[in-house]
């Protein structure tokens, strides 16, 4: 490795001018929106496609538990069970997102099961029930401080508050820029309930140790628990892959039953590419190249007409 000389990566805005390129062959392979790549696969099957999901480039909701009303469990469940991610991601980013327990994974197959997932949300009248016996204060009320990292968390940040108001929680949104809330939320720990880009932590495990586990610097929704502790220590020096799945799935089950931070949105980006290119797998992490380390080319057709 690397199998190839070199790449020459154009700089294309116009997106028909880059599925123009692929289907004529000047370009070996592209991003482009998921009805393109359909619509141009339908016509070239020796083109390929996949669907990448990135966390990092995301929407996370964190709650902090070192405030009140947040600090009751029973809330926190409330309050999730009021939202409707699944939702969100195709009204408000178009069927281009899914959500995830709010760990970025280097691996598909190291994400929690949808339907778990799914579970913990959308249900206004367990939401109810569980605030009946939560004694909150008719003073009770929390502010959404959402950075702003484009409209679309800003529309986010009103479907959570919505949810909130929708069985008697008071919320307002606080907009703050985004260098403002990465120091106020992802090192600060400043806010009631957050929504923005996840912290900008490279891998797995380098996000678990630092957001989740209870040293973290980046621990700032306050959460401890010392079983979660023990698991990402134990995956950190797990080799056996079947195993780590297992410690990871677990280990996300745990989180997410603490209904303190997830990801609600995880933006997913689709590339194309001609047959003849080979070992494409463009898993990005936090904007991880090493990928095209592995990519090779047998000989290229001619272009087309």
């Amino acid at each position: 490795a690397p199998y190839l000389d070199g790449f020459d990566i154009q700089v294309i805005a116009s997106q028909s001018t880059r599925v123009a390129g692929m289907r004529t062959k000047i370009i070996d392979l592209s991003q482009a929106s998921f009805d393109e790549i359909v619509s141009t696969t339908e016509r070239f099957e020796d083109i390929e496609w996949t669907e990448i999901s990135n966390p990092a480039a995301g929407v996370e909701i964190a709650m902090n538990t070192a405030r009140s009303p947040m600090d009751k469990q029973s809330v926190r469940d409330a309050m999730m069970l009021t939202w409707d991610p699944a939702s969100w991601n195709e009204n408000i980013w178009n069927g281009q997102s899914s959500m995830s327990a709010g760990v970025p994974l280097l691996s598909p197959e190291w994400r929690l099961a949808d339907d778990e997932f799914r579970s913990r949300f959308s249900d206004s009248s367990a939401a109810n029930s569980l605030l009946s016996s939560a004694e909150i204060k008719p003073t009770d009320s929390v502010v959404i401080k959402v950075g702003e990292f484009g409209q679309q968390y800003i529309d986010e940040a009103t479907a959570v508050a919505e949810g909130l108001t929708s069985v008697g929680i008071r919320a307002e949104l606080e907009r703050v820029s985004t260098r403002k809330f990465g120091d106020e939320v992802w090192t600060g720990g400043d806010f009631d309930i957050a929504v923005g880009a996840p912290p900008p932590i490279a891998s797995t495990t380098g996000y678990l140790f630092a957001v989740h586990h209870s040293d973290g610097p980046w621990n700032t929704t306050r959460y401890f628990d010392a079983e979660i502790d023990r698991m990402i220590e134990a995956q950190a020096h797990e080799y056996d892959p079947t195993k780590r799945r297992e410690l990871l799935v677990d280990l996300q089950r745990r989180i997410l039953a603490a209904s303190h931070r997830f990801i609600a949105s995880t933006r997913t980006t689709n590339w194309m590419w001609w047959d003849y290119v080979h070992d494409f797998e463009p898993l990005t992490p936090r904007g991880n190249t090493d990928f095209l380390t592995r990519v090779w080319m047998t000989e290229r057709p001619p272009k087309l007409d």
